[in-house]
């Protein structure tokens, strides 16, 4: 369970974001596509962090 849970919660916190983003880029307001698009740059910085954290203590 524990090699199965966290890459499906890296994989979901940069989905969600993208899958937001496409929604709201239905609706023509630009704010939430901004919000969205910063929130998608936060996801993919937060889930490469927890990648590089998961090598490296593989490799410990």
């Amino acid at each position: 369970m524990g090699k199965i849970v966290p890459p499906l919660m890296l994989i979901a916190v940069v989905l969600f974001p993208v899958y937001r983003c496409i929604r709201s880029l239905q609706q023509p307001d630009v704010s939430a596509k901004w919000h969205w698009f910063i929130a998608i740059i936060a996801g993919l910085v937060h889930s490469l962090s927890w990648a590089l954290w998961f090598v490296a203590m593989a490799n410990a």
